[in-house]
C-alpha cells in the first residue's frame, strides 16, 4: 500500500503532496505486509525535495473507494502497464459536482494484480497522470477481503442471507477500504455478524454517513441504537447521532446518473446505426428490456418465469413481444456465479415452447455489451424491468429514462421530430434502492410471478398518454438529481458537519461531572456575597444533594425539583409550592410506571418528592410547577420589597428554560415596575429559541459568570440580575444518564440599594 496515502493525509489534503512541478512527486515504498511499511520515506524533511512546498491554496477533494475508476491493461509489445479512465464509473463523475478549480484525488485498489517489483513505478505513474493513489493489498489479503469476507459474509448478509463462514471476519479490520454498495440489513440479521460492532464503530468515525434511502438509514440507526446504545435526533431536517461527545450526521439522498455522459453516447453515430439495426431486427414487435449483473439476487430467473407466465396467460402476446435480457459479466468466479448461469436455462425452455423459426420470445445476451449498444436497446425498449430480490441503488431505470428521452442529435439522425411525445414504462422491484424515487413505476414483489407477469402486461398495454405523463415525471426527477447534484449536496452537508472541527472547539458536555467544581462554587459565592445581588440555583435535583454541593454559598437561594421547593438562603426554611401539595396521585402513577420499567430493560424509577420532564427521562409532576414560575416569584419578591432590578439576564439551553425566557419577558412588562428593566435572554448553542442572544458553549457561560463576579468585586454602579439555567452547566449540567442537575439565578443592582 502506498504509505503516503495512509500516513500523511494531512499533507495530501493541504496540497503539500501533489503540487511539486520541479521534481517528480515521490511516493514512498509500498506495504506488502499488513501493518508494515517498508522504506517509509526516501527523503528527509530537511531535504530540498521535501514535500513542503505548494504552488498555492487550491481546494482538494479526496475520494476513497474500493476500486479506482481506471482500466488497466498490459501492453503486449512493451510489457508495460497502460491505464485509462473508466468512463462508466460514477466515482469519476463526482467531480462534476465540485467547482472547476477543485483538484480531485482518488484512492483505492486496482482491478488487476501488480507485481511487487512494479508497484513503485505504477504508483508514480498513476499519481502523475491520473491523480490516483493506488493501494496494493497483498494477494492473499485481497482474496480474503473480497472473496472471503465481502462475498461470503457481508454480501449474503446484506441480501438477507445468514453468513455461512465467519472465518474471514477479521479481514475487514486489516483492510481499511472495505466497501459495500448494497442495502444494510435490519438489526436482527446484522447482529449475526461476528464483527458487527467493529464495522459500526468504524463507520461512526466519519463526520457524515450517507444512505440512498430512508430504509437503509433506519436500519443503520436501529443497529446503532440496539447494539451500541446510541441515541439520535433530528434537528432542522438533519439527523444527528451522538457518538463519544461528537455528532455524526446522517444524510439520505439517492445517487443519480451522469446526464452528460449518457447523452454523449446517444449522440454517437454508432448508437444511431445500432438503433436502426435493432428496429429492423424486431420490426413489428415490442421490446421488454432487462439489464442485470450475473448475480443470483438480480432475479433474472424470476423474470424469465414471469415472461413465461405472461405468454401463457395472454396468448395474443405471442409473436408480438420480445424480452431482451442483457447479462453483464460477473465480477468474480464464485459458486454463486455458476448457480446464476444454471438458472438461465429457463430461456431456452421458453423459446422452445412459445417460439418459432422466425420468433424467439427471449433473447439472452451473455457477453460484454458496449455502451452504445446498451443505449440503443434502452432507447427502443417499450418497457424496462428490474426485479431484483435484493439490491442496492441500481441505476438501470435512470439510464433507461434518459435514453428514452433522447437527444436532438439522435432525433435528427433517426428522423424523429423534436416535438414527438416521449414515453417509457418501468416495472421495478420494491426491494431495490431506486424504487422510492420512481413514483410512476409499477412496483412489484419479484417473488410473485403472477403479479410480475400482470405488471408487464399493464406496462405494454397502457395508453400512450399515461406513459408520456409517467415518463415526463420521471425524467424531471432524474435530470435534476444527477450525480453532480448528489456530489454537490454531499459536499455542502459535509462542510456543515465539519464546521465545528474548523473552529477547533469541543461542543460536548457529556463529560461534565455531576457536582460543581470548586472554581464554579467560588464564582457563585462571590456573586452571593454582594448584598446587592440575589442568586438562585434552579434544579431538578433533590434538596439534599443541592444543599450538600452548595453549602459554601450561605446566601444562595435554591429552587429544588424544578421549583417545587424553594429556599431563599441558608437562614430560611424550605417553602413548598402550594400547587399539587397532595401527593396521593403517586399511588396511581407508580404502578403504571412500574409496568413500563419492567418492559424496558435497563430502566429504573428514581423516587423524588416531585419531578419534572428532562432529557433522556420520563418524569411525572403535578401541573403548575416550572422554572418560569420560579423566575416570576423571584422578580415579584424583589418588586414587593421595593428593589426592582435594573436589568435581567437569563442564560440556558434546556427546553424547560424556554419557560424561564417567556416568564421574564412577561414579568418585566408589569406596570408595578417604575422602569422596565433591560432583558438579556440568552440560550446556549445556536438553535431556535425565544431568547434573543446566544453563547456558544459552557466555556463562554463560565467566562460570563467570571466577568460578573469580577465586576461585583470592583463595585460598579449597577450589578445584574442573572439566571444561569442549568441545562448546559458549567455548573454541573448532567450526570452520565443525562438528567439535568441545576441552574443559577443572580438578581442584583436594585434602584433602592443604588440610591
Amino acid at each position: 500500500m502506498a504509505s503516503r496515502s495512509c500516513a500523511n493525509f494531512l499533507h495530501l489534503v493541504s496540497g503539500d503532496l501533489l503540487d511539486i512541478p520541479q521534481t517528480p512527486r515521490a511516493l514512498p515504498r509500498v506495504m506488502t505486509v499488513p501493518g508494515i511499511i517498508s522504506d517509509l520515506d526516501s527523503c528527509s524533511s530537511n531535504d530540498g525535495d521535501s514535500d513542503v512546498t505548494s504552488s498555492g491554496c487550491r481546494e482538494r477533494k479526496i475520494i476513497v473507494a474500493n476500486m479506482l475508476p481506471l482500466h488497466a491493461k498490459r501492453d503486449g509489445d512493451t510489457s508495460k502497464w497502460r491505464f485509462s479512465w473508466d468512463e462508466d464509473a460514477l466515482l469519476l463523475h463526482l467531480k462534476d459536482g465540485f467547482s472547476p478549480e477543485t483538484e480531485v484525488v482518488y484512492i483505492g485498489s486496482l482491478k488487476v494484480d501488480i507485481d511487487v517489483n512494479e508497484q513503485e513505478e505504477v504508483a508514480q505513474k498513476l499519481l502523475e497522470d491520473f491523480n490516483c493513489v493506488p493501494t496494493f493489498l497483498p494477494h492473499d489479503l485481497q482474496k480474503k477481503f473480497y472473496l472471503g469476507f465481502c462475498k461470503q459474509n457481508l454480501w449474503p448478509l446484506f441480501h438477507y442471507m445468514l453468513p455461512m463462514c465467519p472465518d474471514h471476519g477479521n479481514t475487514s479490520i486489516e483492510s481499511s477500504l472495505d466497501f459495500s454498495s448494497t442495502a444494510l440489513s435490519p438489526h436482527q440479521k446484522y447482529r449475526t455478524l461476528p464483527v458487527r460492532d467493529e464495522i459500526l464503530r468504524g463507520l461512526l468515525n466519519c463526520d457524515l454517513i450517507g444512505f440512498h434511502t430512508f430504509d437503509y438509514a433506519r436500519h443503520f440507526l436501529s443497529c446503532c441504537s440496539r447494539m451500541l446504545g446510541l441515541d439520535y435526533e433530528s434537528k432542522r431536517g438533519h439527523i444527528g447521532l451522538d457518538y463519544f461527545g461528537r455528532t455524526v450526521f446522517i444524510k439520505i439522498l439517492p445517487i443519480g446518473v451522469h446526464m452528460g455522459r449518457l447523452e454523449s453516447v446517444l449522440n454517437l453515430s454508432s448508437t444511431a446505426a445500432k438503433i436502426k439495426e435493432i428496429q429492423k431486427q424486431f420490426e413489428g414487435k415490442k421490446l421488454i428490456l432487462g439489464v442485470d449483473d450475473m448475480d443470483i439476487f438480480k432475479g433474472i430467473s424470476l423474470k424469465l418465469l414471469a415472461m413465461e407466465q405472461l405468454l401463457r396467460q395472454h396468448p395474443g402476446m405471442q409473436g408480438k413481444i420480445v424480452l431482451v435480457q442483457i447479462v453483464n459479466p460477473a465480477r468474480g468466479f464464485g459458486k454463486d456465479v455458476q448457480e446464476a448461469k444454471k438458472r438461465f436455462m429457463a430461456a431456452k425452455k421458453i423459446n422452445d415452447v412459445y417460439g418459432s423459426p422466425k420468433y424467439q420470445p427471449v433473447i439472452l445476451i451473455d457477453r460484454p455489451v458496449p455502451r452504445y449498444e446498451k443505449s440503443a436497446y434502452y432507447s427502443l425498449a417499450e418497457c424496462c424491468i428490474v426485479n431484483a430480490v435484493r439490491d442496492g441503488m441500481n441505476l438501470v431505470p435512470y439510464k433507461y429514462i434518459v435514453c428514452r428521452q433522447g437527444t436532438p442529435a439522435m432525433d435528427e439522425a433517426l428522423g424523429v421530430k423534436p416535438e414527438s411525445p416521449r414515453t417509457s414504462m418501468l416495472v421495478v422491484s420494491e426491494f431495490i434502492g431506486c424504487s422510492p424515487s420512481l413514483s410512476g413505476a409499477i412496483r412489484v414483489n419479484p417473488w410473485d410471478i403472477d403479479a410480475v407477469a400482470e405488471a408487464l402486461n399493464t406496462a405494454i398495454t397502457m395508453p400512450e398518454s399515461e406513459k408520456q405523463m409517467r415518463h415526463d415525471k420521471h425524467y424531471r426527477y432524474v435530470s435534476t438529481h444527477d450525480v453532480a447534484y448528489w456530489a454537490c449536496s454531499f459536499t455542502m452537508d459535509l462542510d456543515r458537519a465539519c464546521q465545528d472541527h474548523y473552529s477547533k472547539r469541543c461542543w460536548g458536555i457529556a463529560s461534565i461531572i455531576k457536582s460543581p467544581s470548586a472554581y464554579v462554587i467560588s464564582i457563585i459565592k462571590t456573586l452571593c456575597d454582594d448584598p446587592k445581588n440575589t442568586v438562585f440555583i434552579v434544579s431538578g435535583r433533590g434538596r439534599t444533594s443541592l444543599c450538600e454541593w452548595l453549602a459554601p454559598c450561605e446566601k444562595l437561594g435554591i429552587a429544588a425539583e424544578h421549583g417545587y421547593f424553594i429556599r431563599w438562603s441558608k437562614d430560611f426554611e424550605w417553602e413548598t409550592s402550594p400547587v399539587g401539595a397532595d401527593l396521593e396521585w403517586k399511588k396511581i402513577v407508580e404502578p403504571v410506571m412500574s409496568l413500563y420499567r419492567e418492559a424496558t430493560d435497563g430502566s429504573s424509577i428514581e423516587p423524588k418528592e416531585i419531578v419534572n420532564r428532562g432529557q433522556h427521562i420520563v418524569e411525572v409532576k403535578p401541573q403548575g410547577v416550572s422554572k418560569g414560575l420560579v423566575a416570576e416569584k423571584v422578580l415579584s419578591r424583589m418588586v414587593d420589597g421595593g428593589e426592582p432590578p435594573d436589568f435581567v439576564m437569563c442564560v440556558g439551553d434546556d427546553k424547560s428554560d424556554e419557560d424561564m425566557f417567556q416568564s421574564i419577558l412577561t414579568s418585566v412588562s408589569n406596570p408595578s415596575l417604575p422602569v422596565a428593566p433591560e432583558i438579556f435572554a440568552c440560550t446556549v448553542g445556536r438553535k431556535p429559541s425565544k431568547a434573543k442572544y446566544y453563547l456558544d458553549d459552557t466555556t463562554d457561560v463560565l467566562k460570563l459568570l467570571k466577568g460578573l463576579a469580577t465586576a461585583t468585586v470592583s463595585k460598579p454602579r449597577c450589578l445584574p440580575l442573572i439566571k444561569l439555567s442549568e441545562a448546559l452547566s458549567v455548573l454541573a449540567r448532567c450526570d452520565s444518564d443525562g438528567v439535568p442537575t441545576w441552574e443559577i439565578v443572580v438578581v442584583g443592582g436594585s434602584r433602592k440599594s443604588e440610591g
